[in-house]
């Protein structure tokens, strides 16, 4: 026996609406999940025999998780020696090249002090020696390729900086980013605004000689002949 509805003037043939039902929902399923589940199961999962459509449902759910399996990539590994530090943060820069930095000694059995460049073949670059005396917990690139460095650290390169410094390209210390006395406890993040002001998060409450609770941003201003960071 048909079943219908009406509503005003427009008459609904239920067998009708749910032949459309199954057949918009068999489209929905063989896009989502081409070849897994298949139009005769949502059939009978329409008549009311809904075994086959839960098993192919969760047969689904394995394919699709084993599809898309997080695993590690096999050419991708800098291997960082455990006995002197860890690894704490990484930048990936445009050229493909990859900076690494942490508290440790050494990477691939080449001594890097802090910080490392990986060629885009995952090499060392061997032409980025920053060479820092502690951690480094954060790390930050600006337009001009120059790497900001945040942590807890008095030196880089022979040069004293407090948890806050600037590199060349090179990984040389760039001197003309002198934030004064730098910051007056550890550095773990940073960011560099489009406008090139730089916004600083740590542990400190002062820096640049400046009382700041934990976060600042830094304003480039040109002093005469030197470059100084407020």
């Amino acid at each position: 026996m048909k079943h219908s509805q009406s509503f005003g003037t427009i008459s609904v043939n239920r067998s009708i609406l749910k032949g459309v039902l199954l057949s918009r929902l068999s489209a929905i399923f063989a896009l989502l999940l081409p070849g897994v589940i298949s139009v005769a199961s949502i059939a009978l999962f329409g008549s009311g025999n809904s075994n086959i459509f839960a098993s192919e449902v969760r047969n689904a759910n394995k394919s699709l998780t084993n599809n898309n399996a997080v695993v590690v990539d096999p050419n991708f590994d800098p291997s960082v020696d455990t006995s002197t530090g860890n690894a704490r943060a990484v930048l990936m820069q445009p050229d493909g090249k990859v900076l690494i930095a942490g508290s440790f000694k050494s990477i691939n059995g080449v001594p890097r002090n802090g910080i490392v460049r990986l060629n885009a073949d995952r090499s060392i670059d061997v032409g980025f020696d920053a060479n820092i005396d502690g951690l480094i917990q954060a790390i930050a690139q600006q337009s001009d390729g120059k790497i900001i460095v945040g942590g807890s650290f008095t030196d880089i390169g022979g040069v004293g900086r407090n948890n806050i410094a600037r590199l060349n390209t090179d990984g040389s210390i760039d001197e003309s980013f002198y934030p004064a006395t730098g910051a007056n406890g550890a550095v773990s993040d940073l960011f560099v605004q489009a406008d090139g002001k730089i916004v600083v998060g740590g542990s400190f409450t002062n820096i640049s000689n400046t009382f700041r609770n934990y976060i600042a941003r830094l304003n480039c201003i040109v002093n005469f002949h030197s470059l100084r960071y407020t």
